[in-house]
């Protein structure tokens, strides 16, 4: 039963009295309450005690003090007040048979008093009155005599057993008081017990909810670091890929994907020690693209990269998935082959590749066909290095290009040591200039059919301090090479110039006028400073522009026949005459002949070794002659040496003639 208007025993400025500790009725000896052994009414207790001991909540225990009350009491018409530790603790309501506020006011006063002295007050109409209580109150509300005794929880006085008698009832007795105390003390020491339990429910329960709280944080952390895993892992995988990328594009060409110089070199380099280790053979191929530069400049450097794409898919379409394939720069490959047991194993590698190269390119809308040089290096010896292996290649392709290109070459020792050589010319070549190494030879050029000296060609000669004479054949493409042949050119067309004039001045009896022969080399005639230089070598000799004629190898005017033909035409608008050297030695050259401002053709010597004793020798001869005959040249016929050539000559009516058999080159 709970009266909603029962009043809480309170006191002090926080609503509850406080107190010092109401003790533990529970643990009390049954002497203690003042009531014989035998009384009845300790039995109860002892059974109220045992039923208060076994409750386990709030509930429980207050059914048990309410039952101990009751069979104290009777019908007295007890009044408990309500019980409220906190809200971590036990709130239990009052209950009363008569919830008046009549008697609700005697409780209040009477619980106050009682907790002021913490112990049972009584009151009646005969007897002293409690505080604020006294008989008239009483009468008023209907009460002979009433007891309260304090429940103390936790040393708080939280409220009281309230005990009220009739009018007719009398006072209370001692005995009655100390068992109204002692019921108050058990109930304060069982509430007390049910508000230890109401508190460790209570903390489990916020344990509980903190453990739930913790374990969602927990599972939003475990989220959040799945989310965070997620991100890294993500991350490091764009990385992982960023970085492969980066490492793929540091070891790869761009543009053909194969393997770049750096990736090449360093397997060429674990290629040796491996075969050091276990014997097994290692080639380098070095493959250059014949004329590549006439694509780029024809077909815009697009094609060009293009055909470079082309080429690198050819050369892996010909290898095995153990070769490794490079673009080294430019239009140069690298090609590395592991395990060949023999040099034939490379060669056949070559030739797949030069056979492969053969087909045609689809460039820009056309078909265009490209060839290239290889140089073939063997690794066949226990201190071979990467450098030496890459040289030796470079070298046996540098060798198969001067055989005339499209073509292979594997690597042999002397091709070194020309190497080595064609260095140390090189270097000598800018000594040798510095020095005034160099002189000018003379060869006379004959009138077939009178005999005269008709003019001299100037031929430069070296003259080494240690290698002797060396061949214009050797260090004149070196020359060229290097850009000193227009420093070397200029010379020799001066000194010529000036020779010419100085014979001139000094002619003999019969007053001809020598003329003077210079050859212009293919680098020569493409400088734009040519036609300056002939011009300015006229002018200081004072030699007469057509008694120059200048030399052109026929193999030139070929390789660029339009350019040439502009190059010549402003020659020869300075007055002098011009010559095709080697003639017949060309392509095509017999198509292109009426379209060359040129004055003499010099027939090459390999028609003129034959011309006496071959009938189809002297007859391709005897075509030149009428050919130029035909377009108003002059013919010179090169390298006779005997007697019997100078006849047939002469019968075929060729103009001129020079060779050893007139006289050698001979200084001035």
């Amino acid at each position: 039963m709970t009266g909603p208007d029962l009043p809480r025993v309170v006191g002090g400025p926080d609503g509850r009295v406080r107190a010092g500790s109401a003790g533990r009725a529970l643990g009390r000896p049954l002497g203690a309450t003042g009531l014989p052994e035998g009384d009845e009414r300790v039995s109860v207790l002892l059974s109220g005690a045992r039923e208060i001991s076994s409750a386990t909540t709030g509930a429980e225990i207050l059914e048990a003090v309410d039952d101990v009350v009751l069979a104290l009491l009777g019908a007295r018409r007890t009044l408990l007040v309500e019980i409220d530790s906190g809200p971590d603790g036990l709130a239990v309501s009052g209950y009363s048979p008569q919830p008046d506020e009549a008697r609700a006011r005697v409780c209040r006063a009477l619980g106050l008093a009682a907790a002021g002295r913490r112990r049972a007050v009584g009151a009646s109409a005969t007897g002293p009155a409690g505080d604020g209580v006294d008989a008239r109150t009483l009468g008023r509300a209907g009460i002979g005599a009433a007891l309260c005794a304090p429940i103390v929880v936790s040393e708080i006085v939280t409220g009281c057993v309230y005990i009220e008698r009739g009018p007719a009832d009398g006072e209370f007795g001692v005995d009655e008081l100390r068992l109204a105390d002692f019921v108050a003390g058990m109930a304060g020491a069982a509430f007390e017990r049910a508000d230890g339990f109401a508190r460790v429910a209570n903390l489990q329960r916020s344990l509980e909810e903190r453990v739930e709280g913790r374990t969602a944080q927990l599972a939003d952390s475990n989220r959040q670091l799945d989310l965070s895993l997620q991100r890294l892992t993500e991350a490091f995988e764009r990385e992982r890929d960023s970085a492969a990328a980066l490492k793929h594009q540091a070891f790869h060409d761009p543009l053909t994907d194969l393997a770049n110089r750096a990736l090449f070199v360093n397997r060429v380099e674990h290629a040796i020690e491996f075969s050091r280790r276990h014997g097994h053979g290692v080639a380098v191929l070095f493959v250059d693209l014949d004329d590549f530069k006439t694509i780029n400049d024809s077909l815009g450097h697009p094609a060009g990269d293009e055909l470079l794409v082309g080429v690198a898919r050819r050369l892996k379409d010909v290898l095995r998935s153990a070769d490794t394939a490079a673009r080294l720069g430019g239009d140069e490959f690298g090609i590395l082959l592991e395990g060949v047991s023999e040099r034939e194993g490379a060669v056949r590698t070559a030739e797949r590749i030069l056979e492969a190269l053969d087909k045609p390119f689809r460039l820009v809308a056309k078909e265009v066909f490209i060839h290239a040089s290889i140089g073939i290096a063997i690794c066949d010896g226990e201190d071979e290095t990467v450098d030496a292996l890459l040289r030796n290649a470079d070298v046996a392709m540098y060798f198969a290009k001067s055989r005339g290109k499209h073509a292979f070459e594997v690597f042999e020792q002397r091709m070194h040591d020309d190497i080595v050589r064609r260095l140390e010319l090189k270097d000598d070549l800018h000594r040798g200039i510095e020095l005034n190494q160099f002189a000018v030879h003379y060869q006379p050029i004959v009138d077939i059919g009178s005999g005269h000296i008709h003019g001299l060609e100037a031929l430069i000669r070296w003259h080494h301090p240690e290698h002797g004479l060396i061949s214009p054949l050797d260090f004149i493409p070196l020359a060229e090479e290097t850009g000193m042949i227009r420093t070397i050119g200029d010379w020799v067309l001066r000194t010529a110039c000036q020779a010419a004039r100085g014979w001139q001045d000094d002619r003999g009896p019969t007053g001809e006028r020598l003329t003077i022969g210079v050859n212009l080399s293919a680098r020569e005639l493409h400088e734009p400073g040519l036609v300056d230089c002939v011009h300015a070598a006229l002018g200081g000799s004072g030699l007469r522009p057509a008694d120059l004629t200048l030399e052109i190898t026929e193999s030139v005017l070929m390789h660029d026949t339009k350019a040439a033909i502009i190059r010549l035409n402003e020659l020869k608008a300075l007055g002098v005459r011009l010559a095709i050297d080697d003639f017949g030695t060309g392509y095509s050259s017999l198509s292109y002949l009426k379209d060359l401002p040129v004055d003499i053709v010099k027939i090459a010597k390999p028609f003129v070794d034959d011309i006496a004793e071959s009938p189809q020798e002297a007859a391709l001869a005897g075509a030149i002659v009428t050919l130029s005959d035909t377009l108003n040249l002059k013919t010179v016929a090169e390298g006779i040496e005997y007697p019997a050539q100078l006849r047939a000559l002469q019968r075929l009516g060729c103009d001129f003639g020079q060779g050893y058999l007139f006289a050698r080159a001979i200084p001035e």
